[in-house]
């Protein structure tokens, strides 16, 4: 406890001053017996002045005041600003994602529009003088042929010879060339080489079972 030496009111120790009269507070020691008066001299008559009293009983007393100074509760962090942040990285990342892919898939059709452009402007190879060229026609074919008719060509060796009945009737090839022995006692095929067309079951698994047969 402390005590003001001026209006003699105690307060908490924390405090330092008087809250009333702001005098420096000081311990408030136990109560000293005090010295006898000094011997009295005749004075001379003064007015005697009314001072307002105090009423004690009105006044806080040092218990609220104490609390008045009490220290501020510590304020709670705030959640939000992380949330804002490690919902700012995902946006940040996920762009970043978004447009590494973009720019692969950017890089893929422009190396494709590349290779197209070469192979247009790329001359063909220069005709050899042992091979022959057959190019498709649709004029030449009716029927199931002229149905499913596709453009294509290839080159075969001069030696080799186109079958005249391919192409022809109900023949299923547009064309077919053949090495072949024609000496001696008939024609015997050596390899040949023939495009037609074949309906498809619609499945792999049905295919499959045909391929053997057409070959």
């Amino acid at each position: 406890m402390k005590r003001c030496p001026t209006c003699h009111r105690t307060f908490e120790d924390p405090l330092n001053f008087c809250l009333t009269d702001g005098t420096p507070l000081v311990p408030d020691a136990p109560a000293q017996p005090q010295p006898p008066p000094p011997p009295s001299y005749a004075q001379p008559t003064a007015p005697i002045r009314n001072t307002p009293t105090t009423n004690w009983s009105q006044q806080p007393g040092p218990t609220t005041y104490g609390q008045q100074f009490q220290q501020p509760q510590a304020k709670k962090r705030k959640v939000w600003p992380w949330v804002l942040g490690v919902v700012g990285l995902l946006l940040v990342g996920g762009v970043m994602i978004i447009g590494g892919i973009a720019y692969v898939g950017y890089r893929a059709v422009k190396q494709a529009e590349l290779e197209k452009s070469r192979r247009r402007t790329t001359p063909p190879p220069p005709a050899r003088s042992d091979t022959l060229t057959y190019t498709n026609a649709r004029a030449s074919f009716t029927g199931k042929l002229s149905e499913h008719y596709s453009d294509f060509s290839f080159d075969y060796p001069n030696t080799w010879k186109l079958d005249p009945k391919a192409g022809k009737g109900t023949s299923p090839n547009y064309v077919k060339v053949e090495r072949a022995i024609t000496e001696g006692r008939g024609n015997f095929t050596l390899e040949n080489f023939a495009v037609g067309w074949y309906t498809s079951t619609g499945t792999m698994q049905g295919d499959a079972l045909l391929f053997p047969q057409l070959a």
